[in-house]
């Protein structure tokens, strides 16, 4: 039995195996909380958590088909179903590699790995309880985004050296760059570091730096980071910040390869990667990370048509540079964009754009009568009542080229 008082919280316990699911709420229960409720698949969880809130989540990484947990809690946030002050914790059977960087990566409040007994289950569902506990105040505060007295609440947290004092000190430093009160986040992360050089103080450093306009030195700092830490990801994040702001691409998509190396199945990584190296006339590195972003991001609140379109943009300009690479991929961006419409919602700008897409393919492949149908039908799906859109207009001449319509082509280019 636990001493602390759970009873009024909410726990939502997510697994696709049932015995699992009963097994963990009769120790939430025993733990003594009393509203438990129990999900199978990613889906019905969100449908769970749309309806009420929930104080503690627990989600078992693998939830078969569908979502998994980090696409879950990814979710979660995307959408404003989770607050500052809940608390979500990570499960997994799997300990590979790749599952275990992407579950840091999302930064979840906890991540188990299975088996799991009642004694560990309840230390570390008490250790952080106690802390959300504590820093109630905090979080409501910056829930409402009321960001003065939560920095207020935490410099009080600092001062008096609490137990939570160096969670304080993150969020701190954090709230203060976001309200552009940098010399108070140099002054907290240059004390951090005086007593002890910690990779999350040398970045808020370098963003502090950053911030303020000194983006080559924030850089050098940044790099310095990855050279003794080369799987810290947050300096990869800022260090690609600050790639943009210099408008320095190429130096963007070294930075970007890199941290996928480290995260692999980071989608929002991949889909910038795909993009940046598209910018930069990499196809062949674009197509494969498009691939990857679609792999991934499957299920996920990054799944887009958007995602499909883009893969076979770049599947069309791999064919001026290598016709056998590309025709590696083609046949798969073909049928992708045929089931465009039986897989998405699109929009009739996406619908024509497919089928353009898919008719550039078929004529690079050599299929000119298929291309010949697809190219008629884009065209006739366009009129004067559609919205003007470069992305459509562009592949209209495309197609037109692909097609051996160039004078059409030319003219609406002029």
């Amino acid at each position: 039995m636990s001493s602390n008082d759970y009873s009024s919280l909410n726990v939502l316990i997510v697994d696709d195996f049932h015995n699992f699911r009963r097994a963990l709420a009769k120790n939430m229960y025993e733990l003594d909380f009393r509203h438990i409720d129990t999900a199978c698949t990613g889906e019905e969880a969100i449908g769970y958590c749309r309806k009420q809130h929930y104080d503690l989540i627990l989600c078992d990484y693998n939830l078969g088909p569908g979502k998994n947990g980090q696409q879950l809690l990814e979710e979660l946030r995307a959408y404003g179903h989770i607050r500052p002050g809940d608390i979500f914790m990570l499960i997994s059977a799997d300990t590979s590699r790749n599952v275990v960087m992407c579950s840091y990566d999302c930064e979840p409040d906890a991540f188990l790995t299975k088996p799991i007994t009642g004694k560990v289950l309840e230390q570390r569902v008490n250790r952080i309880a106690a802390q959300r506990k504590h820093l109630r105040g905090i979080y409501n505060n910056i829930e409402a985004e009321d960001y003065t007295t939560a920095i207020f609440l935490l410099e009080q947290e600092v001062e008096q050296q609490s137990r939570y004092a160096v969670d304080c000190q993150k969020m701190l430093g954090e709230l203060y760059i976001q309200q552009q009160q940098y010399d108070q986040a140099e002054e907290l992360y240059q004390t951090v570091l005086a007593v002890r050089e910690l990779d999350w103080a040398l970045v808020g450093l370098a963003n502090v730096v950053m911030e303020r306009g000194n983006t080559g030195q924030a850089m050098m700092a940044l790099e310095q980071i990855l050279d003794n830490n080369p799987g810290y990801l947050k300096a990869y994040d800022s260090l690609s910040k600050a790639c943009v702001l210099t408008d320095d691409n190429d130096k963007l998509q070294y930075v970007l390869e890199r941290a996928a190396e480290v995260s692999p199945m980071s989608t929002g990584r991949q889909k910038q990667l795909a993009q940046t190296a598209l910018d930069n006339g990499n196809v062949e590195l674009a197509v494969e990370a498009y691939k990857k972003t679609i792999k991934y991001g499957t299920n996920s609140h990054h799944d887009t048509p958007d995602n499909h379109l883009n893969f076979a943009r770049a599947i069309t300009k791999v064919f001026d540079n290598d016709i056998d690479k590309a025709k590696e991929f083609s046949r798969e961006a073909a049928l992708l964009l045929t089931n465009l419409d039986k897989n998405y919602e699109i929009n009739k700008q996406q619908q024509a754009q497919a089928k353009l897409l898919n008719s550039q393919i078929h004529a690079l492949e050599g299929d000119v009568q298929k291309s010949k149908v697809l190219l008629s039908e884009a065209e006739g799906m366009i009129d004067d009542e559609m919205e003007k859109n470069i992305d459509t207009d562009i592949e209209i001449v495309n197609a037109l080229i692909a097609a051996d319509r160039r004078a059409e082509a030319t003219t609406i280019l002029k």
